[in-house]
């Protein structure tokens, strides 16, 4: 549906034969990228075509210089000062990222995957430390109630021997 060429740098492309055979193809959009490497700081052109009654026609960039695939909606537009070729999602306004951006993203959501882990592994600790501190608080509280009912049972026996005795507990 589409063609995106880049020339080998300083090699002016093959806008005949190729394009011709890409016309006779069908093949709606047609794209450029020239790189410039003979300068201190190389730079990318680009230019882009679309087939109209069998023949090419160039685009015509908007105001970011940047060229829009019909075909598949993305945009295609060089930046940095003509450093980088960006892509970027038509309908989304989303850029594309590059190897290097998609290896940085996929190491980032790996630690967030790893940090979300441990944030969650430390609060089902913290849960379970909750736990079983009030389970033991529980258990507390119950030798305490058993250890009061008995020295009241002790009580109470004591004072029921000594009015056995005759002496007024009191």
């Amino acid at each position: 549906c589409l063609v995106i060429e880049v020339t080998s740098p300083g090699q002016p492309g093959d806008d005949t034969t190729k394009v011709t055979l890409y016309a006779r193809a069908g093949i709606p959009e047609y794209f450029l990228i020239k790189p410039h490497l003979e300068r201190e700081v190389p730079y990318y052109k680009l230019s882009g075509y679309r087939l109209e009654s069998g023949v090419y026609q160039p685009l015509v960039p908007d105001a970011q210089g940047r060229l829009l695939s019909q075909t598949l909606q993305f945009w295609l537009g060089v930046e940095d000062d003509g450093r980088l070729v960006r892509v970027t999602a038509a309908q989304t306004g989303q850029r594309w990222l590059t190897p290097t951006e998609m290896k940085v993203a996929r190491q980032q959501e790996q630690v967030a995957r790893q940090q979300e882990q441990a944030a969650r592994l430390a609060a089902e600790a913290r849960a379970q430390a909750e736990a079983q501190a009030k389970a033991q608080a529980e258990e507390a509280r119950q030798q305490e109630q058993v250890a009061r009912l008995a020295a009241e049972a002790r009580a109470q026996a004591l004072a029921a021997k000594l009015r056995a005795l005759g002496i007024d507990p009191d």
